[in-house]
């Protein structure tokens, strides 16, 4: 990371594809590694040490969301199924919360499948919180009964179940002001934000960034984090949002419904991140607002690279990935009150197919939290 990482990044996840190693190399080695433990339905698998260790029998059941092909929010179907075991190096996580995410959508509609293929069955919701159940051979940092929260890969076996595997090195400890359950619906966004803003971004105090979609659960996280930084920060929000993306910390407001919303914009900056599904020509057209040597970076669209170069910017496409690091900031900065966290709905596992269906149609706002253990 740039000026604000606070440590060194966890390289076992990495999916931005600007370090040379393209997203099917890595894939490859990451599926090699967790193929024992995929197929969590299988339990014709023999009992295993790790199991008698920690008290988990393998015959143990669990809840989840499940889908078992590529398709529409009906392939979801909520069953019964083998609780799994965690491999050296990992643990189990029974669950408290789950974030659900754009991102879960389009997995399920098989839109990502040539970069980040998935084994069926396949539970989504790639981010989550919840206490430490069970340890795997080589475990040594974590202790039953912590709490935890982490981001997986695009290709793991998700949190959407009352129980979850996850890698022992990509935890980290949740914020102690927050509700256990919420903090699930952390780690995806702001880390986004983080690595938007900081790793890919490189920003510095005092420096004019744009922040567009400061509305959504990444733009939510990159306004608050650009004034941490001591930045100057201009947002784009629509008009029933403006006043809660000013209460975030933003300098200056635009209202992105208005056409003319970049001529108001008073560039150059030194930075925009895009945090919008905007289409690409759009995203492309920034370009324009940036000072020579700017950069844009996208979470959404791509960028087009070339023409960034002849106006003599920097402009790519991100992918989230996890740092354990990165998620301990963010707990502190959490714990300490300058960063706030938001969870506009809770459902239940009963409920994924159908915020999947409301998703896809345009219909679900703000950041939904799927609780397994049931709503109150």
């Amino acid at each position: 990371m740039a000026s604000c990482a606070g440590g060194s990044l966890n390289k076992s996840i990495r999916f931005v594809d600007c370090m040379g190693l393209g997203p099917d190399v890595i894939l490859n080695r990451q599926q090699a590694e967790r193929s024992s433990r995929t197929d969590f339905t299988d339990e014709s698998r023999p009992n295993s040490m790790v199991a008698r260790q920690t008290g988990v029998p393998n015959d143990s059941q669990m809840k989840a969301a499940v889908y078992r092909q590529y398709g529409g929010p009906e392939q979801i179907r909520v069953e019964r199924v083998a609780r799994p075991i965690p491999g050296e190096g990992e643990v189990l996580i029974r669950v408290a919360g789950s974030g659900f995410n754009v991102v879960d959508t389009l997995l399920r509609a098989g839109h990502m499948s040539g970069s980040f293929p998935q084994t069926f069955p396949f539970i989504p919701n790639i981010e989550l919180s919840g206490t430490v159940e069970a340890l795997g051979t080589g475990v040594t940092k974590w202790q039953l009964g912590a709490q935890v929260y982490t981001s997986m890969t695009l290709t793991d076996s998700g949190g959407a179940a009352e129980f979850a595997i996850a890698r022992a090195e990509e935890l980290a400890a949740v914020p102690r002001s927050i509700d256990l359950a919420d903090a699930g619906g952390v780690p995806l966004c702001a880390l986004t934000a983080w690595q938007l803003l900081f790793e890919h971004g490189s920003l510095e105090r005092g420096q004019r960034v744009l922040i567009v979609g400061a509305s959504g659960s990444v733009g939510y996280y990159a306004v608050q984090l650009s004034r941490i930084a001591d930045a100057y920060v201009v947002a784009t929000a629509s008009p029933s949002f403006v006043e809660a993306v000013y209460g975030l910390g933003a300098d200056e407001v635009l209202d992105y419904s208005k056409p003319n919303w970049t001529a108001e914009s008073k560039a150059p900056f030194d930075l925009i991140v895009n945090a919008s599904p905007a289409q690409p020509e759009q995203v492309n057209s920034w370009l324009r607002l940036l000072r020579q040597g700017g950069t844009l970076v996208s979470a959404w669209s791509p960028v087009d690279e070339a023409e960034a170069r002849r106006l003599h910017v920097n402009g790519k496409l991100v992918y989230m990935h996890n740092s354990t690091q990165q998620l301990t900031d963010i707990a502190r900065w959490i714990e300490d009150g300058v960063l706030r966290t938001k969870i506009d709905e809770r459902a239940g596992l009963e409920q994924v197919a159908e915020l999947h269906a409301r998703s896809d149609a345009g219909k679900l706002r703000g950041k939904v939290l799927i609780v397994p253990a049931g709503l109150d």
